[in-house]
């Protein structure tokens, strides 16, 4: 078996462990060639890697991307191994409830009713995304590193000029109204709720009050 790692300019090193039966057999490579003993993997063995980067030259106002081109970095791993064997025998695993708070703080919300009984948001999810949008993506805004004031979907999507960034990053308010700042609470709370049956959905989850699935998917081959 050989490894190699890749990452771009501000890359500094990698570190690939292997795990067996829950316990961290140590590093698959240290320097420049695989450790002897780790030379063989078995069935249902787990790959974990984690990159280091230095991105002191970045301003704080600034974001680093992931991405093929040279000023935007990678974390990526190869594996060179022999015999050949079929690629479904590989799989990529992330935890699934660390993989959700990337779309949404708390999957549960997905699955709980809203605390108003007599709204029409009709679940926790709709709820949550009206009336605050940076605590609803809380991991994505704070990975773009954003330290301003909570929002709401109605000022995010009539907020014109201001949030027209925002908006075309998230593309998840009505269109029309959004581009003349016009948006009704009705045509709001319906985007919201497709929102999240969007976003629950992408994760395996039902919209609240259908709860015919509450359980996470498994996070493998998730690209």
């Amino acid at each position: 078996m050989s490894v190699h790692h890749h990452s771009h300019f501000m890359g500094t090193r990698q570190e690939i462990i292997i795990e067996r039966d829950g316990k961290n057999l140590g590093p698959l490579r240290d320097g420049v060639a695989p450790e002897a003993h780790l030379r063989v993997l078995y069935p249902g063995d787990r790959i974990a890697t984690t990159c280091h980067f230095d991105t002191t030259s970045v301003a704080a106002y600034s974001m680093v991307e992931i991405g093929e081109e040279s000023n935007r970095e990678m974390c990526v791993p190869f594996f060179y191994y022999y015999p050949k064997q079929e690629a479904g025998a590989f799989q990529s695993y992330y935890p699934p409830e660390s993989y959700s708070k990337i779309v949404i703080s708390d999957y549960t919300w997905c699955s709980t009713p809203p605390l108003e009984e007599m709204g029409s948001f009709g679940s926790r999810c709709a709820e949550k995304l009206y009336a605050d949008v940076p605590a609803f993506y809380k991991q994505t805004f704070e990975a773009y590193g954003y330290d301003g004031p909570s929002f709401t979907f109605s000022e995010m999507c009539n907020g014109g000029e201001e949030t027209k960034d925002l908006r075309e990053a998230q593309p998840i308010c009505p269109k029309d109204c959004s581009e003349t700042q016009s948006c009704s609470a009705n045509e709001l709370v319906a985007a919201v709720k497709q929102a999240c049956q969007a976003t629950c959905g992408s994760l395996g989850l039902s919209l609240y009050p259908d709860n015919s699935r509450t359980e996470l998917f498994e996070t493998a081959n998730i690209g």
